[in-house]
């Protein structure tokens, strides 16, 4: 995948066109993660169809590329090659196959100037594209798992939450009224009613 798209760019640092790749190029790397070139003389654009499996994943993704374009406009990235998200396909993608059109994530789309791709930036210009789908899937995945921690110590809470509530009915069902009042009730229950409800603490 590495070597047509180094073809393009290479081409575009001498603002040529490859003869063979003129129009739109679709490069494939695995079925889910494939993406497209229209190369000109004077630019070229980088289309990525961003589809994922798992619909937490479609969100965060969504979520987290829309911040990815938002980041380019800060002033240290004035230098960085344009960059857009849109839900809907881009107008250079016009005569793609239907099935490459699916992208529950979006488009992300690039543009590349020959000053993008002149000497040593060329070899991380094509890095930074070939792998900018695995990018993203990392930072959707750490999200996720980062979200994932947040939930369970969240259910955590609430499981606690409940066992306080289920033996505070205990202690009423004994006819323990006088501890109802005491601020720190939980953990106060008398033994008889009490079922360890301060273990998920």
């Amino acid at each position: 995948m590495g070597a047509p798209l180094r073809v393009m760019l290479k081409h575009l640092s001498s603002r040529t066109v490859a003869p063979d790749m003129d129009g739109l190029v679709a490069l494939v790397h695995r079925p889910t993660e494939s993406f497209f070139l229209v190369p000109q003389a004077e630019k070229v654009t980088v289309v990525f169809p961003m589809r994922f499996k798992d619909s937490i994943d479609t969100i965060l993704a969504t979520s987290f590329l829309q911040e990815f374009v938002e980041a380019r406009r800060t002033a240290g990235l004035v230098n960085a090659p344009p960059c857009s998200w849109s839900p809907y396909p881009p107008l250079e993608l016009k005569g793609a196959a239907v099935e490459a059109l699916f992208a529950n994530a979006g488009f992300v789309s690039f543009v590349l100037f020959p000053r993008h791709v002149e000497g040593i930036k060329l070899d991380k210009t094509v890095w930074n594209l070939s792998t900018f789908h695995a990018y993203v899937n990392y930072h959707v995945k750490s999200a996720a798992a980062l979200f994932g921690v947040a939930g369970v110590l969240a259910r955590k809470t609430t499981v606690c939450f409940t066992v306080k509530v289920v033996n505070a009915f205990k202690v009423l069902a004994l006819g323990h009224t006088d501890v109802l009042f005491d601020p720190n009730l939980w953990c106060k229950i008398p033994n008889s009613a009490q079922k360890d409800s301060c273990a998920l603490e």
